[in-house]
């Protein structure tokens, strides 16, 4: 067991999976950018943006790098800007993090990076390749980590199918059609499959889809 830290943890996928390490045995701090929100999570919180370079990383043994934004923007109404916040978001903040957590880790022992992706970064659709570009470098980045971080710290990669939480919003629940099993994921079915992955010693640059059979 160990301390671990979920960026985007106050609500959503990132609480799922909070509560799935909490229920593990591991001691769960959250990250976000709304005191309220993490307040109401009943963990352990700090209230910091991602993509500032603040979080400190001392005496984590498990990082999840979970906060998330979503854009869309068809061809032709693409803006650099855009394009720059969600990777800063998904991307950079997640390198930057991961950078910041081995330094430590490799100090005090072994340790688990997790990243939270999207099927998106396997299947886009119209609107969305800003963020299926950045889904997709996170998948590559968590590949990298998976590599040079071996053998002290693991890395690995969750693909979500579409899952129903204030991001995704109301549109979710025209997409059930889209998913085999019938059904949306739900943040306790993510949460799962971030405790297996942390727990499985023999486990790292594993991309893991959780997608009800989105993919097929």
């Amino acid at each position: 067991m160990g301390r671990a830290l979920v960026t985007g943890g106050g609500s959503g996928i990132g609480l799922g999976i909070a509560r799935a390490l909490r229920d593990a045995g591991h001691e769960v701090t959250v990250v976000g950018r709304r005191e309220e929100v993490l307040v109401a999570s009943g963990f352990d919180y700090t209230v910091a943006d991602v993509t500032s370079g603040s979080l400190h990383m001392v005496g984590v043994d498990h990082l999840v790098n979970c906060a998330g934004h979503l854009e869309m923007a068809p061809v032709g109404e693409w803006t650099a800007e855009v394009w720059r916040r969600l990777h800063e978001v998904h991307v950079v903040a997640p390198a930057m993090l991961a950078q910041a957590f081995a330094a430590q880790a490799c100090q005090v022992g072994e340790g688990t990076i997790t990243n939270i992706a999207s099927t998106l970064a396997v299947r886009t659709d119209h609107g969305l390749a800003a963020y299926s570009a950045a889904k997709a470098a996170l998948v590559s980045l968590t590949r990298s980590l998976a590599i040079e971080l071996a053998p002290r710290i693991r890395a690995n990669a969750v693909l979500p199918g579409v899952v129903k939480t204030a991001m995704t919003g109301s549109r979710a629940d025209d997409l059930v059609g889209l998913h085999p099993l019938g059904r949306l994921g739900t943040p306790d079915d993510i949460g799962q499959a971030v405790a297996y992955l942390v727990a499985n010693a023999q486990v790292t640059g594993e991309v893991l889809s959780v997608d009800g059979g989105l993919l097929l």
